[in-house]
């Protein structure tokens, strides 16, 4: 494993980025606002949850909420964003290579991340939970692959 500057060891990702550090915190351990606020953002713009009741159906629809597996190995601590990163079950595949059709711009997709979520839908004006809803979100990172 590769040394930090402080000697100590960091575990690597398979991309090379350390695996300890989050995406919301910064090589200090500070919370970084705007990766958390894309986070955010990124659920506020789910078009399927959050809906109000459908005056022909009657349902509507809750928050999401991220598909999470029991943890792996024992320790894992509430809060914490390395083991709550640790129990998502997402899909990755790099190497993709397909272009996608974005207002009308190809873009080439380098990966892609498949994440699932799930909602709850409600009856009776949001009173009666009547099932879970799993969808997905899926994440093309465009680009050259970084590096070059």
């Amino acid at each position: 494993m590769p040394n930090d500057q402080s000697g100590r060891a960091t575990p690597q990702s398979g991309a090379g980025n350390p695996t300890t550090s989050s995406g919301t915190t910064d090589a200090t351990g500070a919370v970084n606002a705007g990766m958390s606020a894309l986070g955010d953002l990124i659920c506020r713009l789910n078009p399927y949850t959050r809906l109000p009741t459908n005056p022909n159906t009657g349902l509507s629809t809750g928050f999401m909420s991220i598909g999470m597996l029991p943890s792996a190995e024992p320790g894992y601590k509430a809060n914490d964003p390395n083991s709550t990163i640790a129990c998502m079950g997402i899909e990755v595949e790099r190497q993709y290579k397909p272009v996608w059709t974005f207002k009308g711009q190809e873009q080439t997709v380098q990966a892609a991340v498949r994440i699932p979520y799930r909602f709850p839908v409600y009856s009776d004006g949001g009173k009666q939970l009547l099932y879970w809803q799993t969808e997905y979100l899926l994440l093309g990172f465009v680009g050259g692959g970084g590096m070059g």
